[in-house]
């Protein structure tokens, strides 16, 4: 298979499972659960993700092998759904409060041992 054929037969697998690269992040969309966003976060970086219903911001900070996902979620919609931030980090779930109802903003600090979190924002 050429290389052009190659790069553009693994765009189209990239888009039919929904995984855009944003500044070196991974971000993905899970049709199963509509929505929701998934950004693998590294240290020294920020976000700014927006899910129907929801909003957030984090800035990931690394200090002696842990990593810290520190910011805020805010409830956009008044369709009785909850925004919330939850991370993976080295196999261990981390959850912010759920901000709700419209309006509500609500401050996380998640953390764990590596460099690396999986962090999602959620509308449930």
């Amino acid at each position: 298979m050429s290389r052009t054929r190659s790069h553009l037969r693994h765009a189209a697998i990239a888009a039919s499972v929904g995984v855009t690269s944003l500044t070196g992040a991974v971000v993905t969309t899970t049709p199963a659960a509509a929505g929701d966003i998934t950004i693998q976060t590294v240290c020294n970086q920020e976000m700014s993700p927006v899910v129907g219903g929801a909003r957030a911001y984090w800035k990931a900070e690394c200090d002696d092998g842990d990593i810290f996902v520190t910011g805020w979620v805010e409830d956009t919609s008044a369709d009785g759904k909850c925004g919330q931030v939850e991370a993976l980090i080295n196999g261990l779930w981390e959850r912010s409060r759920k901000a709700c109802p419209k309006g509500e903003v609500e401050t996380f600090t998640l953390s764990g041992d590596g460099y690396t979190a999986y962090v999602y924002l959620t509308n449930k």
